[in-house]
């Protein structure tokens, strides 16, 4: 796990762009098959979690953390605390030490913030015509 606080962010003027890639860092351990990134911003943490192998990290951002993505790169947002993030993943890392969570359907652990925008939502995805 990485994390990274609002202060830490102040403190060595974080711009957009400067932690691409930290959550990929961990896999090139051996033995390291999941990730997470927790980034503080202003009004939420950004979460970004890879895996390789078959687990679906996917599923864990969309249980924990609002998010979806791909099988082994996705990522969310937490409507908390840094610290609730944390203590979130830590709670999903003991829940899926049993087969139970690969087996059920994901469910959403938070609800999301009701103002933003989903892309999901295909009455505010503009298309145009060729």
């Amino acid at each position: 796990m990485i994390t990274l606080t609002s202060d830490e962010l102040r403190r060595y003027h974080y711009k957009t762009g400067d932690t691409e890639g930290f959550v990929n860092m961990p896999l090139d351990i051996d033995g390291i098959a999941f990730s997470v990134f927790i980034r503080e911003d202003p009004d939420y943490a950004k979460v970004s979690l890879r895996s390789v192998g078959s687990f679906p990290c996917n599923r864990f951002a969309m249980r924990y953390f609002n998010g979806g993505g791909h099988k082994n790169a996705s990522g969310g947002e937490f409507y908390g605390t840094l610290e609730e993030a944390i203590r979130t993943f830590e709670q999903g890392l003991a829940e899926i030490q049993s087969d139970a969570f690969l087996q059920r359907r994901p469910k959403k652990h938070r609800p999301c913030k009701p103002d933003r925008l989903s892309l999901a939502d295909p009455k505010k995805v503009s298309r145009t015509k060729a």
